[in-house]
């Protein structure tokens, strides 16, 4: 069974408002999956009816088998919706926070970072690993002064 994102829009079956009112236009070309499913219930919360097309002619879309999640899906609505899809795009792009670096954006992360969690993790390695070596050692110290760590012979 197929899933609506893999479906081409279906034909138009009423013909009621004349023109091509009811014809399907090509909206926004969404990078993957989830963005396009992501963007199709925003605007079908504004009331606009979508359809997605996923893009098939990628160079590996045999290796999926026509669902790779990662190809490019065409979001494509009615004709006489458009301009209201246009403006809940503009809505969105308008949510979405500023991409400069004047402090009003989202914080970017130095290199310091990622070092510090790195040096961090190798550093509880080394510490855990040198518990379990003094560990190992004491054991084995016990066991040579003691009889008690020898394995038992057969008569």
């Amino acid at each position: 069974m197929k899933s609506v994102i893999d479906l081409p829009p279906p034909p138009t079956i009423e013909q009621d408002r004349g023109g091509d009112d009811d014809r399907w236009t090509r909206l926004f070309r969404a990078a993957s999956d989830i963005e396009a499913h992501l963007l199709a219930g925003r605007l079908n919360g504004a009331g606009i009816e979508t359809r997605a097309i996923k893009e098939r002619s990628t160079a590996a879309a045999w290796l999926h088998n026509g669902s790779n999640p990662r190809a490019p899906v065409d979001l494509w609505v009615r004709s006489r919706c458009l301009d209201d899809a246009r403006i809940v795009l503009a809505e969105i792009a308008f949510d979405q926070p500023a991409k400069n670096n004047d402090g009003e954006g989202p914080r970017r992360r130095d290199w310091r970072t990622p070092v510090a969690w790195w040096t961090s993790a190798v550093a509880l390695a080394l510490a855990l690993t040198g518990i379990a070596l003094l560990q190992t050692a004491d054991h084995l110290e016990e066991c040579r002064s003691s009889a008690g760590c020898e394995p038992a012979t057969s008569p």
